[in-house]
């Protein structure tokens, strides 16, 4: 490489001469180098403009650059780390280096990039991962989205970004949509943002509480000179409860399982049945998300009946592709389900003869694509959901009357869960021990799941007291304790 000493200074009438000095060299870190000239000053009274004063010296530091790549290439290394915002663990993300010779991943689960380039140089890192929009997400993340717009448990700062869905610098309902259609397979990609972010791992956010205010680096620069180091934090765009599975860590699945049940029949071509898909234990539930699959060339199925997930709307299932239904629910209080309580009616048509068992599932644990089933509990749990077929029985009009709770009884109110198969007249009784009535009731009740209720105040003391419930040709009895 060649630089003219003359194109050092400016080019002045009192600074001309420059002669033909020249640097020559290919070690592009920064060069001292040493300049003399002569100066000529001008005395205007006698007109006289070659009067040489003593030659000056100076000295310099050049930094310079070699963009038509004249000078021989060096080996470099640049280690680049990503990390999950959530627990810190290291991600596999890949990176399109120019230059790069090889690649290999560190103890830490670091990037090191060996480069064949010129130094020194500004070199830039900007991360992209655009896969596997699922993900780690959820139906709990739905439900967090919504506590968050409501104030009732405010994000984090990495997870206020995650939860920005459409990209637009704040957090609304809008995004809640966008995360219903992608669960439920709406949207195969979400159409304004990437399937992850990285936030350079030094930057500190001027107002954790908005993030929103500024915008954050998505990619870093270095001066390259034999080596350089990157880092940034990796945010999975919808999963604000940070369970994604960033690719170097084996995820957690020792999870307790909830099961539901649907009938197992066998349907002739063109036979259409309605059939009701049940959550086997009771509890708690704030959300619920499902994937069924299903032989396309033998059944069509569309949801029929959701009367027990309130808040449920068109953007909650969806069939993205032929033999494939998902869908999507959740709410911000818990909604207590019965043993056996229905949770939504399923509407089947055969199209060729066909046992239901043999054509019809869960998304496989093995599957690269497709949503997960499971249920959210009232702990914010994530429970995966297995699929069981049941026995069909013949249609029974008894209600179903359950233990009462809580039993034995503290200070609160005394629950008995039913379900009436149609309309009844439910009569409900609390005695003593002597068979004096401290409560009953009557009430006409239409079909579906009810809770009836004894309060507090009914019971005096501590001690025994007997409960009988009747429910059209139905009647059941037992006993409560009180121990406070």
């Amino acid at each position: 490489m060649v630089i003219w000493a003359g194109q050092l200074f400016a080019q002045t009438p009192l600074q001309v001469n420059c002669p033909g000095s020249v640097v020559t060299f290919c070690d592009i870190s920064p060069n001292s180098i040493s300049l003399w000239n002569e100066t000529y000053w001008y005395d205007p009274q006698n007109d006289i403009d070659d009067l040489p004063e003593a030659p000056t010296f100076c000295e310099t530091y050049v930094i310079i650059t070699d963009g038509t790549h004249a000078c021989p290439n060096e080996v470099q290394q640049i280690t680049t780390c990503f990390n999950f915002w959530k627990d810190g663990s290291p991600m596999q993300v890949e990176l399109d280096l120019p230059g790069t010779t090889s690649v290999v991943y560190d103890s830490l689960g670091c990037l090191v990039a060996t480069l064949n380039v010129s130094t020194p140089a500004n070199y830039t890192v900007t991360p992209v991962l655009d896969t596997d929009p699922l993900n780690g997400v959820n139906a709990l993340d739905l439900i967090r989205i919504s506590q968050h717009i409501l104030g009732l448990r405010p994000l984090g700062v990495y997870a206020q970004n995650a939860a920005d869905l459409n990209k637009s610098g704040s957090i609304t309902t809008f995004d809640i949509v966008e995360l219903k259609k992608l669960l439920v397979g709406i949207y195969a990609t979400l159409p304004n943002n990437s399937s992850w972010r990285f936030v350079d791992a030094n930057f500190q956010f001027p107002n954790p509480a908005n993030p929103f205010q500024t915008g954050f680096p998505e990619n870093g620069t270095e001066v390259l000179d034999s080596s350089a180091h990157f880092a940034f934090i990796g945010v999975k765009i919808g999963d604000v409860d940070g369970s994604a599975y960033p690719g170097l860590v084996a995820p957690n699945e020792d999870r307790a399982t909830a099961i539901i049940t649907l009938p197992d029949v066998t349907l002739l071509t063109g036979e259409t049945i309605e059939l009701p898909l049940r959550i086997q234990t009771d509890g708690d539930w704030l959300g619920l998300q499902m994937g069924l699959h299903f032989d396309a060339e033998l059944l069509e199925i569309a949801i029929e009946n959701t009367r027990n997930l309130p808040g449920w709307d068109v953007n909650s299932w969806s069939v993205p592709q032929p033999g494939i239904l998902q869908l999507a629910w959740f709410d911000v209080e818990p909604q207590y389900w019965l043993p056996e309580e229905e949770i939504l009616t399923l509407r089947i048509k055969a199209l060729a003869p066909v046992r239901l068992r043999e054509a019809l599932g869960l998304r496989p644990k093995d599957a690269k694509s497709g949503l997960a089933s499971a249920v959210v509990n009232a702990a914010s749990e994530i429970q995966p959901l297995q699929l069981a077929f049941t026995t069909p029985i013949a249609s029974n009009k008894a209600a179903n009357i359950f233990a009462p709770q809580p039993n034995p009884l503290g200070n609160s109110a005394l629950q008995f869960p039913l379900r009436l198969q149609q309309d009844e007249t439910v009569r409900l009784q609390l005695t003593d021990l002597t068979g004096r009535i401290l409560f009953q009731s009557e009430q006409m009740l239409v079909a579906g799941s009810h809770f009836l209720v004894i309060p507090a105040t009914t019971f005096p003391q501590n001690g025994i007291y007997i409960w009988r419930i009747e429910a059209g040709n139905r009647v059941v009895s037992g006993k409560v304790v009180k121990n406070k």
